[in-house]
């Protein structure tokens, strides 16, 4: 990493104002869909409807469409794994709220159910998956609190990135 610029948080400014809602589907309601926690956390972010906000993870080229929501709206985000943040190469922002990423409880009971949207999942995982279900969350910054938008509100087992939404202009040092 010796070399590349990293970006400041330094006068970042990070949605501060959540607004707690449920997600409408699951992976168990649609399992030929991916659920929609990552349109509602964004909904949760920024204050909005979850309806307002399209359900990125359904579309191609998401990504895309999620910077481009966004960007209307004048924020834009980093996707930055867990470990940089445990190993210290990168903080988190000292205000605000962010998104968390990870694998659920659920992860292990979707192998063990014979429902009808575990075994459409388990179909899919199986030729290209990894056997885990992701979820998102919104986190406070000091990761003290959570609001989860999946109907029971158990949060992450593990955390594998964190998505910093906000406005403003990083500065690289």
């Amino acid at each position: 990493m010796s070399g590349v610029k990293q970006p400041s948080m330094t006068g970042l400014r990070f949605p501060t104002s959540p607004k707690p809602q449920t997600q409408r589907w699951t992976v168990q309601d649609m399992p030929e869909h991916r659920g929609d926690c990552l349109r509602t956390s964004i909904a949760i972010l920024l204050g909005l409807d979850r309806d307002a906000v399209p359900h990125f993870a359904d579309m191609p080229d998401w990504w895309s469409v999620m910077r481009g929501f966004l960007a209307e709206r004048g924020y834009t985000f980093w996707d930055v794994p867990a470990t940089q943040i445990m190993t210290g190469r990168r903080t988190l922002p000292d205000h605000g709220y962010i998104i968390a990423s990870g694998v659920t409880e659920r992860s292990a009971a979707h192998w063990r159910s014979e429902e009808p949207w575990a075994l459409a999942m388990r179909e899919a995982l199986v030729e290209g998956g990894t056997g885990l279900i992701h979820h998102a969350i919104v986190m406070k910054h000091d990761l003290m609190g959570f609001i989860d938008p999946y109907p029971d509100g158990n949060g992450l087992r593990a955390i594998t990135h964190f998505t910093f939404v906000f406005q403003g202009e990083p500065e690289y040092a």
